[in-house]
């Protein structure tokens, strides 16, 4: 029985915890004494006895044979570059041929974009758990391992990105994509990853690192550079009027992400600045919370979106097989027309007539199935973006004790409350509504 109510009441301080902890300050706010105390932080990070126990640690790991055995594979991927690079523009060599043109040449492409983007992340990710197995390692390398690995995931997501999107890559030749717009998107990728990866390892250091509430001053000094770069990347990429997404779908200017610019370029501008003023504020475990939500949802958007272009293009082949068996059939159809008229002509008395038969209207079968499809991701896409916001929506509840008005109905005794939960869940619904039309 106490065993019982100790579960109990551990279930419930949960749920206490989950409902109120994004709302509650989580460090001090930003003042003199936190500027004052940065310089020493970054002394103390930079001390030469903390990172020759890293490299120490390395050592005493590194002469195993496993830890031998990726290094080769590192440095393989690394030299077969130029041959990699190579076997993508291969790829597609016969993108647009009615004959050759494959799905699998696609497969094969984003495989290799998979084996380009490896080698660095893959490094990134063998030091960590070099460090991590580390027996003898201080606090500080067990941290560093720890954050190698964190940023090692973040640096293969972006060089994915990269190479998918370079000149000649999947997102040109296979998906069609304008061109001009990614050489922006790819050009800024170019300062942006490097930039990010750098602010993003002191981040995460530093907070893994200090005795203070989420890193002091550094902490929430290198996050702020993490927001800015964020906001500078998502002011260029979003800006309404020529930003990248707009030269992208300048082709296509009825489409929502077109016609929408405006709204995506204040919410991707304003949330990294929002959790800026959060972390300034004092509530950086809210702040560093949402915006890691708000990353792994583009991220989620951005894998749908490649696989949307990857089934789209499945059934462009299709329905150019389809269009290509048309027009052989035409083609035998019309010759054994005409054998079959000078046939008549020679033989007497026989009377042929044509069968029309009815054909298949590729034109109406293809806007069917774009529209399923995309009807479908978009559902996908709702179902994933609950998976990733799920962890948060007990926080949420609090917003349903925010009465913005209230009115009274007939038959229904008292006032009924219009909350803020509730008018946040309709503009959601509305907006799926008008996405899914």
């Amino acid at each position: 029985f106490a065993q019982q109510r100790l579960t109990t009441s551990i279930g419930r301080f949960d749920d206490f915890l989950d409902k109120r902890l994004l709302w509650v300050r989580s460090t001090e706010v930003v003042g003199f004494d936190t500027a004052r105390r940065i310089p020493g932080q970054i002394m103390d990070r930079l001390s030469p006895d903390k990172w020759r126990d890293v490299l120490n640690s390395l050592k005493e790991e590194v002469a195993s044979v496993t830890v031998g055995m990726l290094i080769l594979l590192i440095v393989g991927l690394r030299a077969g570059r130029h041959w990699l690079l190579h076997q993508l523009e291969q790829s597609g060599k016969h993108v647009g041929n009615l004959l050759q043109d494959r799905l699998r040449d696609t497969l094969r492409a984003l495989l290799i974009i998979v084996l380009l983007a490896l080698p660095w992340p893959l490094l990134l990710l063998l030091t960590s758990q070099l460090l991590l197995m580390s027996e003898n390692a201080a606090r500080f390398t067990k941290a560093v391992g720890q954050v190698l690995e964190v940023v090692a995931t973040l640096l293969f997501q972006l060089k994915m990105l990269e190479f998918l999107i370079a000149p000649g890559s999947v997102a040109v030749v296979h998906f069609g994509w304008r061109e001009r717009g990614l050489e922006r998107l790819h050009a800024d990728l170019k300062w942006f990853t490097p930039s990010l990866i750098v602010a993003a390892f002191v981040t995460v250091l530093v907070i893994h690192t200090s005795d203070q509430s989420w890193g002091s001053g550094l902490g929430r000094s290198a996050f702020l550079v993490v927001m800015g770069l964020f906001s500078i990347f998502f002011f260029r990429l979003s800006l309404p009027n020529g930003g990248t997404l707009s030269v992208l779908f300048a082709d296509n200017q009825q489409s929502r992400v077109f016609r929408w610019r405006r709204l995506w370029f204040a919410l991707l501008v304003f949330l990294p600045l929002a959790a800026a003023g959060a972390a300034l504020a004092g509530f950086m475990y809210t702040a560093m919370t949402v915006i890691g939500h708000i990353v792994d949802t583009l991220w989620f958007m951005l894998l749908m979106v490649v696989f949307h272009q990857f089934i789209l293009r499945w059934l462009v082949l299709n329905q150019r097989k389809l269009r290509l068996q048309a027009m052989r059939e035409r083609r035998r159809a019309e010759q054994e027309a005409r054998a079959a008229e000078k046939h008549s002509e020679e033989t007497e008395g026989v009377i042929s007539r044509d069968v029309d038969e009815p054909e298949i209207d590729l034109k109406a079968l293809d806007e069917v199935s774009r529209r399923l499809t995309n009807n479908a991701f978009l559902m996908i896409g709702v179902v994933g973006a609950w998976f990733i916001w799920s962890d948060m929506l007990p926080a949420l509840q609090i917003l349903d004790q925010i009465t913005l008005w209230s009115y009274t109905k007939s038959g229904v005794d008292g006032v009924i409350p219009i909350t803020l939960l509730s008018l946040g869940l309709a503009v959601l619904i509305l907006t799926i509504m008008v996405v899914a039309t």
